[in-house]
């Protein structure tokens, strides 16, 4: 494998992770026959409250382990979080490759094959990747749940049990779509889009594990496209953890060379 593939295997890998992760077979299509009902203005507040409401993931520390396979490459590793504040990845195979720490300001990573590193703002990851995304919307992401940031640009639709959001960001050109069960307002599909950029992010939620009584993702397809990267994965995610603080150690090697 050349050096160029080992920095893009790497790169990939942790953006995705960190939006974690990357990632993803096509959307699984409904094949019912269900009618689309469009919800229409009026005055059951609670019947578009319904319709609108996701059942977000409640945690202050988050610690799970994951494993995917990327250009027939099969890694592992260990994602930690501390909510609205720290994102912390490791990558392995056979050893560490590489590790990433992400806050709502900054993205920092390195790959230990490479002697390189990643130190920036979200930005300036959008003017090097193209790849517009924020900390917030990452969380989101790996934790199923609904980002802020964002409101709705069109009525909702149901198709049978299926429900589908459509949002925009307050800031930017960034659109997402969610796709929710309706009984149990669990988010079963999120698609970011950032038409100008060519960027596409998506997450479909395949399997949840129930800890501490909440539905938490254990299986997630993802898909990464943007300017530099395009891949796609299948993430298993497991003794996911709750409530535990856990350290995580981080500092970049002074001999690496920017990424």
């Amino acid at each position: 494998m050349t050096r160029k593939g080992i920095v893009y295997i790497i790169t990939a890998l942790l953006l995705t992770l960190t939006t974690g992760c990357r990632a993803f077979k096509e959307s699984i299509k409904n094949d019912r026959q269900d009618p689309v009902v469009i919800v229409e203005e009026s005055n059951d507040t609670e019947s578009a409250e319904a319709l609108e409401a996701v059942n977000n993931m409640q945690f202050h520390y988050y610690t799970a382990n994951f494993s995917c396979t990327i250009r027939d490459i099969a890694v592992n590793g260990q994602i930690r979080m501390v909510h609205d504040s720290i994102i912390w990845i490791s990558v392995n195979k056979f050893i560490e490759m590489g590790r990433a720490i992400l806050t709502p300001t900054r993205v920092q990573g390195y790959v230990k094959l490479m002697n390189k590193y990643f130190d920036g703002s979200w930005d300036d990851l959008r003017q090097q990747l193209g790849l517009d995304i924020d900390f917030a919307t990452v969380e989101a992401m790996l934790t199923g749940s609904s980002p802020v940031g964002y409101e709705l640009s069109r009525k909702p639709e149901q198709n049978g049990n299926d429900v589908t959001l459509w949002f925009k960001h307050h800031k930017g050109q960034k659109e997402l779509k969610l796709t929710k069960d309706y009984h149990s307002r669990l988010l079963t599909n999120t698609e970011l889009s950032v038409t100008k950029l060519g960027e596409l992010v998506q997450c479909n939620y395949k399997k949840r594990e129930n800890v501490l009584g909440q539905e938490v993702p254990s299986e997630i397809t993802v898909r990464l496209k943007c300017r530099r990267i395009e891949e796609s994965t299948e993430i298993e995610i497991g003794r996911i953890v709750l409530g535990k603080r856990q350290e995580m150690p981080f500092s970049i090697p002074k001999h690496y060379d920017r990424l």
